[in-house]
């Protein structure tokens, strides 16, 4: 894997985080700074839980159009976003989506061949360019009322497979890289969205698509440095991997240390996911520690900030002469200038600190960067993994998430957040879900090698159809305890 892999674009439309059409099932994040009344749960929809496939066959079968799914979509939008239990992950719906469904449509009745994606509503992140009547702003103020000249290569893929953009999704704004004292799923332009679980508890992580998106979005994006590695290792379609049988056989790591111990709960699921390992025919390792992943410190922050400031400052030209903001100091003036609506629960700290650093040459970039490769890879992950002989790493994802909290920011959950290693080491990583919490969803996270997003969809796949854990939400106003 080239090194350029490690790199995390900290805006840029290249982030693949893709909301399927299921609304209630996204763990987004959303609007309004005031958290109001919940109304009481809403009943399902029809189109609940419905999968990809599913939906596909209703459209070849004529149950349904690609016009009445975007009709159905959006009116289960207005019932669970904008009213009723009111999530706000919603910041924009495109007005141009029931004529691409009419579109869709006629393409279908035709008889051309059809994209995967043909005919399917999808709502993607706000970090995420679309060049038509919405905009892009990563949640910001500043970038309100930019519409992209282009299409993102994640929007190109979308389109060219036949999906149609219903919309946007709020997030934690910058993706969450302006403030040590934010709270997730707090932005400028959407406000606090709610957790679907329970409406008073933070969303904490943003959505992710199924198998049938990952397929059409695989590839190599000519504008992306960090794809090139990706040549002759990806597929275009990754439902192929997915075997309910895969667990047998199969050697998995815990990596008990850092990311287990502070919840009792939490730890209880993990450990009936180790039973439904060893009941399908898994070898577990356990444990599998990962030390050299609190020994890198300061260094992942110090290579964000970096980063930060490039790719932010590369993607603002990129927007051309008319782009409302050109560059990071741009940003960090406007939201100076605007700060009763851009900061009026937390600061831009991160910016500023980011904003001092220099280029990627900077020695102390490159040193820090080189520290994030060893411990997370090296002496990380692939060490590990070759002394056990594991196909996967498991921890739980993080703990239940907390409340919301606008005054101080986020608490966590304590522990650490097993998305890290991977983040870091630009290595796959799929999340599904484990249990419940007191009502609240826990995931857990499968960890891998290099281009081992095969077997991870395996192993992830053949857990989620033994476990069953998933449960749908509630709306519940609180947590019960």
């Amino acid at each position: 894997m080239s090194d350029d892999a490690l790199s995390r674009r900290a805006f840029v439309g290249v982030t693949a985080a893709i909301a399927i059409s299921t609304v209630e099932r996204r763990h987004a994040r959303g609007s309004t700074p005031t958290i109001r009344s919940p109304a009481p749960s809403a009943p399902s929809a029809p189109l609940d839980d419905l999968t990809i496939v599913d939906l596909q066959a209703g459209l070849q079968s004529g149950k349904y159009t690609a016009r009445s799914l975007v009709e159905q979509y959006t009116a289960r939008i207005e019932e669970l976003d904008k009213r009723g239990p009111v999530l706000n992950h919603i910041i924009e719906l495109n007005p141009d989506a029931l004529t691409i469904a009419d579109q869709r449509d006629a393409e279908r009745k035709s008889g051309r061949p059809l994209g995967p994606l043909h005919g399917i509503p999808i709502l993607i992140k706000d970090n995420i360019d679309t060049a038509d009547r919405m905009h892009t702003s990563a949640g910001s103020l500043a970038l309100a009322a930019s519409t992209p000249a282009r299409d993102s290569w994640v929007a190109e893929r979308l389109r060219a497979a036949g999906a149609i953009i219903l919309g946007k999704t709020n997030l934690s704004e910058w993706a969450n890289i302006r403030s040590t004292h934010s709270s997730s799923g707090w932005s400028g332009r959407g406000g606090q969205g709610k957790n679907p679980y329970a409406l008073d508890r933070n969303t904490s992580g943003s959505s992710s698509g199924s198998g049938g998106a990952v397929g059409a979005l695989t590839g190599l994006d000519p504008r992306d440095n960090a794809t090139k590695a990706s040549a002759g290792m990806s597929f275009t379609n990754y439902t192929r991997f997915l075997d309910a049988r895969a667990l047998r056989g199969a050697r998995i790591g815990v990596a008990r240390e850092t990311f287990m111990g502070y919840s009792p709960k939490t730890d209880k699921l993990v450990e009936q996911a180790i039973d439904v390992f060893k009941q399908s025919g898994a070898t577990v390792v356990d444990p599998s520690n990962l030390p050299g992943i609190t020994k890198i410190g300061d260094a992942e922050l110090e290579v964000l900030l970096y980063e930060l400031k490039a790719d932010l400052n590369a993607y603002l030209a990129s927007l051309g002469p008319a782009a409302p903001v050109k560059t990071l100091a741009d940003v960090i003036r406007f939201n100076e200038q605007n700060a009763s609506r851009e900061m009026p629960y937390f600061g831009q700290e991160l910016f500023e600190q980011a904003q001092k650093k220099g280029p990627l040459t900077d020695a102390k970039y490159k040193a820090a960067r080189a520290k994030c490769i060893r411990l997370a890879r090296t002496e990380g992950i692939d060490a590990v993994m070759t002394k056990h002989r594991l196909d996967a790493l498991v921890a739980p994802t993080q703990g239940p998430v907390w409340l919301i909290d606008l005054v101080s920011g986020d608490c966590g959950g304590g522990g650490g957040s097993f998305t890290q290693p991977a983040a870091i080491a630009g290595y796959p990583h799929i999340t599904v879900p484990m249990g419940l919490v007191h009502g609240l969803p826990v995931g857990l996270s499968f960890v891998g090698r290099a281009w081992s997003e095969p077997t991870l969809f395996k192993l992830a796949y053949a857990y989620e159809q033994a476990s069953k854990a998933r449960k749908p939400p509630t709306f519940a106003t609180t947590v019960t305890v």
